[in-house]
């Protein structure tokens, strides 16, 4: 192992170089070395899949742009066939994505559409007829306002720009794909939001009965789960084939490996070598080290070594993806880069390794601090609302869960301040669905975005590690048998 030593600590030092990883904006560049295609996301990818669902962090945004940039659209149609992503027959434009300086329209235009008393299936039709009597060769009015009131006075004409473009597209076996992004930046009034997420659902039902025509829509779980989206005729054929975003551990493992190479080369293919692995030729990192999970494990062992300090507290390579997902059963890459961002900088370094499993714990307990911070961007009400459960004893009966928030003094008076009135969901705002009371949506809603679970089989609530230890709440006995199953790596 001593003569492995400086290739480790030169990974180390890779891992500790890590940069923070943020949201990705539609305007920014995409950098073809950043992409990692996991073959789980091949039909997230697929053009005819209209509504993809994905928490924070787990690169809703990034792919939406890396579908809308030729350059990196051409690498995962080279890289990922099963995504019927054809570079030179598929064109991809962007519906909607980010509030400020929005790519396609603005959030203050769409309020000023409303406003102005245009339908939301309207002003979709006309965001998109832009790009569609292009095709078409066909002339509309070049002012959005103008083409909103035309598209309302000539349906006629719309629906023959429409056939023409679509026959256009079918000649050539293309597809013009309009992709809608970051769904919450729609507008503030979580009505309005509603209002316009039904309408772009409705379009994308509306596109499939065209053959070259498609919509293809990144969702949030919690906006997934608002019912109220999906009433409409015929609101199953989209809601029906909605894809979760996932990244398995095998995805990044491969994510991670991906990196050590590109940025070590010689040093991450000395440590494979030594893992007993063929070696690695070129720049490409072998489909064993994506796909086989007994070959990754054999090269993380030496990278982290092979046990979390003793052996009947678990393994390197599964513990860490155990104590970093959330009730899902889900880890962003983000978090899972970070985590080892963290444990390589953790002092004092390890001899023979690159990290240990000091530094690992270390970087669970940071990474877990950071996923919290995170979600928060996207929920403002979590944070408040988990802290509240510190010292609750989990799993729980969730009557047991809704009495600590109760006893924690002006705990709904709290939430309110951290949520602006009018991004309050409405069980915040005195309205929740079905009688329910505030508490009991709130249990809901945390169950919605992955931060507790609520077991089918005993009616319990669990909170994951990830979100249970940041917040102080306890937990007899550590992870349980069960978590440690659901969190098992899949290789499937």
């Amino acid at each position: 192992m001593t003569e492995l030593a400086p290739n480790l600590t030169a990974l180390r030092s890779v891992m500790a170089d890590f940069p923070p990883l943020e949201s990705h904006a539609p305007q920014t560049p995409i950098d073809l070395t950043e992409i990692y295609l996991p073959k789980s996301h091949a039909a997230a990818l697929d053009p005819d899949r209209s509504l993809v669902i994905g928490n924070r962090g787990m690169g809703k945004s990034f792919w939406a742009s890396a579908l809308v940039n030729p350059d990196s659209r051409r690498r995962i149609a080279d890289a990922l066939p099963e995504a019927r992503l054809d570079a030179n027959k598929i064109d991809v434009k962007f519906g909607f994505a980010e509030g400020e300086g929005a790519v396609g329209v603005s959030r203050d235009e769409l309020a000023l559409f409303i406003n102005n008393g245009a339908p939301v299936e309207q002003i979709w039709r006309a965001i998109t007829l832009r790009h569609i009597a292009e095709v078409a060769n066909q002339a509309v009015p070049d002012h959005i306002d103008a083409l909103i009131a035309w598209v309302a006075n000539e349906p006629g004409k719309v629906r023959e720009i429409m056939r023409l473009a679509d026959a256009r597209l079918a000649e050539r076996k293309g597809k013009l794909v309009f992709v809608f992004d970051q769904l919450e930046q729609l507008a503030d009034d979580l009505e309005l939001r509603s209002e316009l997420t039904k309408g772009i659902l409705r379009l994308a039902l509306a596109f499939k009965s065209y053959r070259g025509l498609r919509v293809k829509i990144f969702m949030r779980p919690d906006h997934f789960a608002e019912d109220r989206l999906f009433h409409f005729p015929d609101a199953s054929k989209v809601k029906g084939e909605a894809l979760p975003l996932d990244w398995r551990g095998i995805d990044l493992y491969g994510l991670l490996y991906t990196r050590l190479l590109r940025d070590r080369s010689h040093d991450f293919k000395a440590v494979v070598k030594a893992a007993g692995l063929a070696a690695i030729k070129g720049d490409e990192l072998p489909a064993i080290l994506k796909t086989d999970e007994l070959s990754q494990h054999r090269v993380f062992d030496l990278i982290a070594g092979d046990v979390m300090g003793a052996r009947t507290r678990g393994l390197p390579y599964t513990w860490l993806i155990s104590h970093l997902a959330d009730a899902r059963n889900q880890v962003s890459p983000r978090t899972f880069l970070r985590a080892l961002k963290f444990a390589a900088e953790y002092s004092p370094a390890p001899i023979d390794k690159a990290i240990d499993h000091y530094g690992i714990h270390e970087g669970v307990r940071r990474a877990s601090q950071n996923r919290v911070d995170d979600l928060k961007e996207d929920y403002p009400w979590v944070r408040s609302a988990l802290y509240a459960l510190a010292g609750l004893l989990v799993p729980c009966l969730p009557k047991e869960m809704i009495a600590k928030w109760q006893s924690s003094e002006n705990l709904l008076q709290q939430l309110r301040v951290d949520v602006p009135t009018v991004k309050q969901p409405t069980w915040l705002a005195g309205t929740a669905e079905g009688g329910q009371t505030p508490y009991e949506a709130l249990l809901k809603s945390m169950a919605d975005i992955g931060v507790i679970e609520i077991r089918v089989t005993t009616g319990k609530v669990d909170v994951p590690d990830i979100f249970r230890l940041p917040a102080g709440i306890k937990r007899k006995g550590g992870i349980t048998q069960q978590q440690r199953r659901k969190a098992r790596i899949n290789t499937g």
